[in-house]
């Protein structure tokens, strides 16, 4: 069997790429090595990356007993032994069925206009003149809906200890020291990752004080911890206080940046193809009108198709990984036990053969059409895809159509941003720089009287 082609570049200058440049790398050597192709790099060591959806499919098939997640005794330190990061086999089964029904549709469609209504709070106060980020604005609301979603409507004013530790945790993510291995930042007791398990201790702690508050109610606010605490399963089948907040933890860490770069990605890509934009405002905007009609917006078509596009260009997860416990094949190669086997979602999607001219933004190509699986797939795939799926996109809905249908935005000239590593995400290197054009009478929005605007020309 033929050896598995890849970059013959030290390892140390293969690790810096995969950590600094790591979209470019990838598109690199698909181009010269092929849909199937090796990369040596410190802490993940040797990775076989997986382009070609057959071949993705054959991991994504795969049970507890054939792959494992690569052990990390860091991530466990940071999110706990019951993580959906950490957590294998039998226990990660249970906590995957322990928590999917916290996060389904009847559950999170709870949520809806109270999503809404912070996305127009935070609209009001977006400057009518001058520029602004769109990154960091949608850093600041995806942090109130993901303490809305997890702890209850009015979590993002009573825990407002629990919003800034998650904003510094958020922080220490973007810190550049997070390019330094993070067994050796360990080892050095120092560095972001370090601040990111106080951080974490903070967290817990404030976590546990709101798992006794949500307990000693009758009838707690809909959220997902209450939903982790609900009586309905066997006591045997419930969840320890230890595990609801190792899992809720993971769901914010998972949640809230992964989610805010998905939301600034949308934007920038909207803004960089103004008839899209100006499609999508049209198609949401008479539903919202004299009030919103959210099973009406959430069936429009092209706000699916916008938010699929952007998933599919701009992915969440641009790789996952896998170590082989049993042997397997992929075409072409024969890949033994010990293998770290890293699908690559963001090559995937960019496939000429699956999705012509694949680096433009296009949402018509789904415009009737479902996707196939391993063709798109931003959540990954498989006994470990992420359960957060339909509350990701659903928020994507929500935020977009409450936003474009209240205000109209304008891109600032500049080039494209590159996408770099946010720990687990890709995130827009200089931000989404953009400025108020044109804004529509707004409803009464959380602490604000209704604005007296009207629809401003461009």
């Amino acid at each position: 069997m033929q050896p598995i082609p890849g970059p013959r570049y030290p390892r140390p200058w293969q690790t810096y790429q995969w950590l600094r440049h790591p979209t470019e790398l990838l598109t690199a050597c698909r181009a010269r090595y092929g849909e199937v192709f090796q990369l040596r790099c410190y802490g993940d060591g040797d990775m076989v990356v997986l382009a070609h959806p057959e071949a993705i499919r054959t991991v994504f098939a795969a049970g507890y007993d054939e792959v494992h997640q690569p052990k990390d005794a860091q991530f466990a330190r940071l999110l706990g032994p019951a993580s959906l990061f950490v957590a294998e086999g039998s226990v990660h089964q249970a906590m995957r069925r322990a928590i999917l029904p916290a996060l389904g549709q009847a559950q999170v469609k709870r949520h809806i206009e109270a999503l809404q209504q912070r996305a127009e709070a935070a609209v009001c106060g977006w400057p009518s003149s001058g520029c602004f980020d769109l990154q960091a604005a949608m850093q600041d609301l995806l942090l109130q809906t993901t303490l809305l979603l997890l702890f209850g409507a009015g979590a993002p004013e009573r825990l407002t200890d629990l919003g800034r530790v998650f904003a510094d945790t958020y922080a220490a993510f973007r810190s550049p020291l997070m390019l330094v291995p993070i067994g050796m930042q360990a080892r050095l007791g120092r560095g972001p990752w370090e601040r990111l398990v106080q951080l974490s201790q903070k967290a817990r702690a404030i976590m546990a004080n709101e798992i006794a508050r949500c307990r000693s109610q009758a009838q707690p606010e809909p959220s997902v911890l209450a939903s982790l605490l609900g009586t309905e399963q066997a006591a045997a089948q419930r969840l320890t206080d230890a595990e609801i907040t190792d899992s809720l933890l993971s769901l914010f860490i998972a949640g809230h940046d992964t989610t805010a770069n998905a939301m600034s990605w949308a934007f920038d890509c909207l803004l960089r193809s103004p008839g899209s934009a100006a499609r999508l405002r049209d198609e949401v905007a008479g539903a919202f009108f004299p009030s919103p009609c959210w099973e009406d917006i959430l069936s429009r078509p092209y706000l699916d198709a916008v938010v699929r596009e952007v998933l599919r260009l701009r992915p969440i997860f641009p790789v996952t990984t896998r170590t082989l416990r049993q042997p397997i094949s992929i075409p072409g190669y024969e890949l033994a036990p010990g293998t770290v086997i890293v699908p690559c979602i963001y090559l995937a999607q960019r496939r000429a053969e699956t999705f012509p001219d694949p680096h433009s933004f296009r949402p018509e190509r789904f415009l009737g059409l479902d996707p196939v699986p391993f063709e798109w797939m931003p959540f990954g795939g498989g006994v470990r895809r992420c359960v957060g799926s339909f509350s990701v996109q659903l928020q994507m809905k929500v935020l977009l159509a409450s936003i474009v249908a209240r205000v109209q935005l304008e891109r600032q000239p500049g080039p494209l941003p590159r996408m770099v590593r946010a720990f687990i995400s890709l995130a827009p290197d200089r931000g989404v720089v953009a400025r108020v054009i044109g804004r529509s009478a707004p409803r009464e929005v959380i602490g604000q009287a209704p604005a007296q605007s009207r629809l401003a020309s461009s």
